[in-house]
């Protein structure tokens, strides 16, 4: 927007602005629609001062590294996309420290370790992420992780305060981090190496990156591995066993070479990646009981009059891709009655028969205003699930009504009947 650009040009810095920028051009998925504006700060300072503007301004704002890990949804973002790029990507060598700039790519960071004869960094050669989203995720593979390596990283708080977190303070665990949990932003970090071969160290890194080849769907743009490692199992396992391998939507699909990766294979659009990943989650759950959760972010606007509404029976499983679960099973259980018992609430004497409780009604203002609530905090429509036991009566009734006190307010509502439309 005008405005944000506007903002920036008054804070005086030699920034580098853009509008309406492609968010396809900036994340390795090659999907999702349009931001409103990107900045790409060229010091920790510059970034202070924009994150103080934004938050002085109240201006929603998203932080960007390599965009390895992350996707924007289709109708784009209408906030300030804070691109940490090429600008803060200085590399500084003292003994077997190295600092680096959030912006530097973990590739360019192991070669620069590997030239100048220090181990410890050969398993990031292959992410292609960069140093900054790196420390966010704590980054790893094959073993290493940037928790191994660290001694502390420059972040930037959200009043624009720029802090310095040791490794025990930046709280790394499995793809986590007290960043996460403040919404830090890296600006640099320090690592510290061993001496090493210069050709040891080289020819592992050229065997892990060999063995990505061999294993991953390098040639399809993707955002790496889409799912975390639920405990105890490996995600790629558990959606081939599911027999996903090759599950297309649009033009995304689960990859044939690792099931744990969903590739863009032709111009795939945001929803159809989601889509992919949605079907995935659900199949995975009700196989094997186990959710998956996607390393990969989501981010940016829906249309905000646009519901959609699940039902499902908590006896067949909670569906994992919702963002709000409602349970309904307190209501009056049309089961129980005879002649109610073999139809759903789709019947509207089923219907008659749920809405004629007094806390039937009350209930479906609550579940309204929740969501409205929620829409307002995330920016978002969720996704709703409404459960009862066996995912046909109460809970059909109850998304019928909830879509027809929502269709006055011009709202558009989608149902789907997981227990029942199958």
């Amino acid at each position: 927007m005008d405005y944000i650009c506007d903002e920036l040009k008054r804070l005086n810095l030699k920034l580098n602005i853009k509008t309406n920028v492609s968010m396809k051009e900036y994340t390795t998925f090659k999907a999702g629609g349009k931001a409103a504006c990107l900045v790409e700060p060229y010091d920790a300072e510059s970034l202070s001062e924009i994150v103080k503007m934004c938050r002085s301004k109240d201006i929603d704002y998203y932080v960007l590294g390599n965009g390895s890990n992350v996707l924007f949804t289709d109708d784009g973002y209408d906030g300030l996309i804070i691109h940490i790029g090429a600008d803060m990507a200085d590399m500084t060598l003292n003994d077997d420290i190295i600092t680096v700039g959030a912006g530097a790519s973990l590739p360019s960071l192991s070669g620069y370790a590997a030239s100048a004869g220090f181990s410890g960094l050969e398993f990031a050669s292959g992410i292609p992420g960069s140093v900054g989203g790196a420390v966010v995720m704590n980054a790893g593979a094959y073993g290493g992780e940037i928790k191994d390596v660290i001694v502390y990283a420059d972040v930037c708080d959200s009043n624009g305060s720029i802090l310095r977190l040791t490794a025990q303070e930046l709280e790394l665990g499995y793809r986590s981090s007290i960043i996460q949990k403040k919404d830090y932003i890296v600006c640099s970090a320090c690592f510290k190496l061993n001496a090493g071969n210069k050709e040891e160290i080289k020819t592992k890194m050229s065997d892990y990156n060999n063995r990505r080849r061999e294993k991953q769907p390098l040639s399809y743009a993707s955002a790496g591995s889409t799912f975390k490692r639920p405990e105890g199992y490996f995600a790629g396992q558990l959606i081939e066993q599911c027999g996903l391998k090759g599950f297309k939507s649009g033009g995304a699909m689960v990859s044939e070479k690792h099931a744990g990766f969903v590739i863009n294979v032709k111009d795939a659009t945001a929803k159809d990646i989601l889509d992919v990943i949605a079907h995935v989650q659900d199949t995975v759950y009700r196989n094997t009981g186990v959710k998956l959760e996607t390393e990969v972010k989501i981010v940016g606007k829906t249309k905000e009059n646009i519901l959609n509404i699940l039902t499902f029976g908590y006896k067949y499983g909670k569906p994992p891709v919702c963002d709000m679960i409602i349970d309904v099973r307190f209501l009056p259980n049309p089961y129980y009655v005879d002649e109610l018992r073999d139809k759903t609430g789709n019947d509207d004497d089923v219907y008659n028969y749920v809405m004629s409780s007094e806390e039937a009604v009350k209930y479906i203002k609550k579940i309204k205003e929740d969501i409205l609530e929620y829409a307002k905090k995330e920016k978002k429509m969720p996704l709703v699930g409404i459960g009862c036991t066996g995912g046909r009566h109460r809970s059909v009734t109850i998304a019928r009504a909830l879509r027809e006190c929502l269709l006055a307010e011009e709202y558009t509502v989608n149902l789907k009947h997981r227990d029942i439309d199958k």
